[in-house]
């Protein structure tokens, strides 16, 4: 909002906007917390041997259920790979 925007609205109006603005930084930082505490409690259980079968969209509830089913096949995926590649090189 510049100089003249200012002088375009009444006071109340401002005060709205004002407090719009603050509700959306209040908003973001509420979010950015949550984010903070799941990764802080990720790190936990990791170094205290107790999340090692913890997937991400486990901890961050922020994924769909079609995101969720894309990551699982994508991790099979990489889980047969790496199995065909081992036997691959079995053989040999």
């Amino acid at each position: 909002m510049n100089y003249f925007d200012v002088h375009e609205h009444t006071f109340g109006e401002l005060i709205e906007i004002v407090d719009a603005y603050n509700e959306r930084v209040r908003r973001q930082n509420k979010d950015i917390s949550l984010i903070s505490m799941r990764h802080a409690q990720l790190v936990v259980a990791y170094v205290a041997g107790s999340g090692k079968d913890l997937e991400v969209y486990d901890v961050f509830p922020f994924w769909s259920k079609e995101e969720k089913d894309q990551i699982l096949v994508e991790k099979y995926l990489r889980y047969m790979r790496a199995q065909v590649a081992k036997r691959g090189e079995n053989k040999k």
